[in-house]
Formats: C-alpha cells, sequence, structure tokens
C-alpha cells in the first residue's frame, strides 16, 4: 500500500470512478462503478491528501545552481555506478550571513558555492586566454594561406 501511495496520481479510475467531459473543458459527469476499482476511495483521498502535503512541505529556500551537478572528487571511482553526485546545503553565521555548499550524501564531504564559482572563474580565464592565443595564429595561418592561395593564381 505504502509504494503505491507514492505513485499515486489524480487518478479517478483507480478507485471506479469514470469522468466524462474532462478533456473538452465542459462541465464533468462522473460514472461510478462501471470500471473495476484498484483501490477504495477512502484511500485514494488519503493518497491525494498525503501528495498535497508533500508538496507543500517542500520547497527551496536558496538556489543551488551547481546542484546535482558536481561529482564528489573523494568517493567517486572509476566505474560509473560509484558515481556520487552533490546536494545543496546551507548554514548561516551568528550574524545571519548565509553560506551555500555542496555535499556528498555518501562521504560527507563539502564545497563552498564561493569556491566553485573562483575555481568556474579561473578556468573560464583559462579558456579565454587560449582563445585568443589560438585566434591570433589562425589569423597569421589564414593570411599566409590567402598569400599563398594569391601567388597560385598569378
Amino acid at each position: 500500500m505504502e509504494v503505491y501511495q507514492a505513485n499515486m496520481h489524480k487518478n479517478y479510475l483507480d478507485y471506479g470512478t469514470y469522468e466524462h467531459g474532462k478533456r473538452e473543458g465542459k462541465e464533468i459527469d462522473e460514472f461510478r462503478g462501471i470500471v473495476p476499482a484498484i483501490i477504495t476511495e477512502t484511500m485514494f483521498e488519503q493518497c491525494q491528501k498525503s501528495i498535497q502535503e508533500n508538496m507543500n512541505n517542500y520547497h527551496r529556500v536558496h538556489d543551488y545552481e551547481y546542484m546535482k551537478k558536481l561529482i564528489c572528487p573523494c568517493c567517486t571511482g572509476d566505474d560509473i555506478s560509484s558515481i556520487r553526485r552533490m546536494a545543496g546545503h546551507s548554514s548561516k553565521n551568528r550574524h545571519g550571513k548565509v553560506y551555500l555548499y555542496y555535499n556528498c550524501p555518501e562521504c560527507g564531504g563539502y564545497i563552498n558555492e564561493k569556491d566553485i564559482e573562483k575555481l568556474l572563474i579561473h578556468h573560464l580565464d583559462d579558456l579565454y586566454q587560449f582563445h585568443q592565443v589560438i585566434s591570433k595564429h589562425t589569423d597569421s595561418f589564414q593570411l599566409e594561406v590567402n598569400e599563398i592561395n594569391s601567388l597560385d593564381m598569378q
């Protein structure tokens, strides 16, 4: 019963009620007893209540930009099944300043979001510098190709 409740959606057919006119946006007519019920109406209502409570209670206070994108460097091995993705976590200091972290549920290791951003900016800067060097050399290479093409034409 518990597994079924967790996967339940708002489907009245599960307790034997067919709704007509639902897709057309008309007034809905309910027909009971046409379809065999697989659960009781009381169980269905309990499931709906449980789903609603879970939806209302679960919300994030902070936005975690890198959540489930970071892979734990400590406990992830070579095997794809050993990949451990890091989850978001926050804490406050005594002055109320919020710090965002990413932690591994397996080993407990954590990384501060500010450190991730510093590292990301550093790598993007390296990439930009690399692009400038390559662009400079490809531009001079293109000039040489153009000169060779003009010599061939003469």
